[in-house]
């Protein structure tokens, strides 16, 4: 079981970015203003639901619980992409290197870890339709090509 004291300051951003990305891209990727700001909210719920969907999860509690006293890490919303194609791109390579980093460092969190990213991307792409107010099929074809994607990468 690792922890934040565990992981240099670029590990420990790149492991908060890679749940945070694989979200945004699925999100982005078939952009509507209602549908992706329901979106954004359903990515919130389940990053806030991960410390109690993962309790067993030491590095997945460290991540995402409450203010714990350490300095936040500054993440920069430009990382995550600005185009759909982009943000899928950055959410691959963020995935990618977060995986190294929990095979070398964390290998028995590895498979939590993964199905947090995939759970995010899941969970944003059935939030909100692609329709008027978010309504009509859930999950469009843009964003069932990312969450492809992200399921082979994260298998």
């Amino acid at each position: 079981m690792t922890t934040r004291a565990d992981y240099t300051d670029a590990e420990w951003k790149t492991l908060l970015m890679a749940p945070l990305s694989c979200g945004f891209a699925v999100a982005i990727s078939d952009f509507g203003i209602v549908s992706t700001a329901i979106e954004g909210a359903a990515m919130s719920k389940e990053l806030a639901a991960a410390t109690e969907t993962y309790a067993g999860n030491e590095l997945i509690q460290s991540l995402f619980k409450k203010a714990d006293g350490t300095e936040p890490v500054k993440l920069d919303p430009a990382e995550l992409g600005n185009s759909a194609e982009n943000a899928t791109e950055k959410a691959a390579a963020f995935v990618a290197e977060a995986i190294k980093i929990l095979s070398e460092k964390a290998p028995s969190e590895l498979a939590d870890y993964k199905a947090l990213c995939y759970s995010v991307s899941d969970r944003v792409a059935n939030a909100a339709g692609s329709g008027l107010f978010g309504s009509g099929v859930k999950v469009s074809a843009k964003e069932a090509a990312v969450l492809t994607k992200l399921k082979t990468l994260l298998a």
